[in-house]
């Protein structure tokens, strides 16, 4: 024991053990929360406010994400031609549920798509630009980029998510205040501890706005409004880009089990986005039908959460594929190169 330490009183000496307690425990969740940022998929981008790593492949809750040279999720990384080599190229964005979240990625609508064109003899490149909380706008940008690089694709599909509306009124307000909770929120490493004590029995949270604005009052929830606006701004600006080159542009909105589970039919999401895409000229696709029609639509989700399970990636895949090819059949496109707008 030093001099210094000798003189203290056994009050300090009690103080000093349990500060340098705090500090290892400090040093440890730092180390925790560097680590489990170096094992993420996203990361930030100053453009497109975050996107995926690229050529990685990261573990989570067992299953494997890897993605290609461009950060798009894919079978393996590898690197991907600005022209492709199969015949056509379908170049599909969205967020979580396009990238096929908690899921393996054979198992995702995407590469199903891919496999039941290639089944037929059909030539087809699908590219999963999905990315976990993107939305519209955000979605629109990532499409100006890829372009803007010099690749090119023959069709583009953008998935709209319920949530997507609450995600657009959020990239519109004022910036968040920091706050401590908002902070410790962020964390890596609280965000892991929620999942440890999550009860998977108590199953999805039905008063979550993101998904439940269709069922709330809207007077009450002014956000709802300009999300939606900024929404149909983004898939506007989307399709209007598709059209100047020359690509055919296909708007797909799904439901989420809030409005599976509510009454109302037709749901309003599904009103408000048909009749905005019918005013605009907007081809859509609506995804409502096909898990109304079920005779227990628990059966394609997983269990206490709001992502499909392979089930509900294999019947967007089928209701879509039916879709995709009508519209393919429209183009003249038999002899042209591949890749080639």
């Amino acid at each position: 024991m030093t001099g210094d330490a000798a003189r203290m009183t056994p009050s300090k000496r009690r103080l000093l053990a349990a500060l340098m307690s705090l500090a290892g425990v400090l040093a440890g969740l730092a180390a925790a929360e560097v680590y489990l940022r170096s094992a993420e998929l996203r990361v930030d981008d100053p453009y497109l406010h975050h996107t995926y790593k690229k050529n990685a492949e990261v573990a989570h809750q067992g299953i494997a994400y890897r993605t290609n040279s461009l950060g798009f999720r894919d079978r393996a990384p590898r690197e991907v031609g600005r022209r492709t080599e199969r015949r056509f190229r379908i170049l599909v964005l969205g967020d979580s549920f396009a990238a096929g979240s908690k899921v393996d990625y054979e198992d995702c609508f995407a590469a199903r798509l891919e496999a039941m064109f290639r089944r037929d003899g059909e030539d087809v490149e699908v590219l999963n630009g999905g990315v976990t909380s993107l939305s519209p706008s955000l979605e629109y940008r990532k499409l100006a980029r890829f372009l803007d690089q010099g690749y090119a694709a023959d069709m583009v599909v953008l998935m709209l998510d319920i949530s997507d509306v609450m995600d657009e009124a959020g990239l519109g307000g004022a910036p968040e205040r920091k706050t401590w909770a908002s902070v410790a929120s962020g964390s890596r490493v609280v965000q892991q501890l929620r999942r440890v004590r999550r009860d998977p029995d108590r199953g999805l949270d039905w008063d979550d706005p993101r998904a439940g604005w269709t069922e709330l009052d809207w007077a009450a929830h002014p956000w709802i409004e300009e999300g939606l606006r900024r929404c149909q701004q983004g898939i506007l600006d989307a399709s209007r880009l598709c059209r100047q080159r020359g690509m055919p542009f296909l708007l797909v909105f799904h439901p989420w089990p809030h409005q599976l589970r509510s009454s109302r039919r037709p749901s309003p999401q599904q009103t408000i986005f048909s009749d905005f895409a019918k005013r605009q000229g907007v081809t859509f696709h609506d995804l409502f039908p096909a898990f109304f029609a079920l005779e227990d639509w628990r059966s394609c989700y997983l269990p206490g959460d709001g992502h499909w399970n392979k089930d509900g990636h294999a019947l967007v895949a089928r209701s879509l594929y039916a879709r995709l090819r009508a519209l393919k059949a429209r183009l003249p496109t038999a002899d042209r190169d591949p890749g080639v707008l």
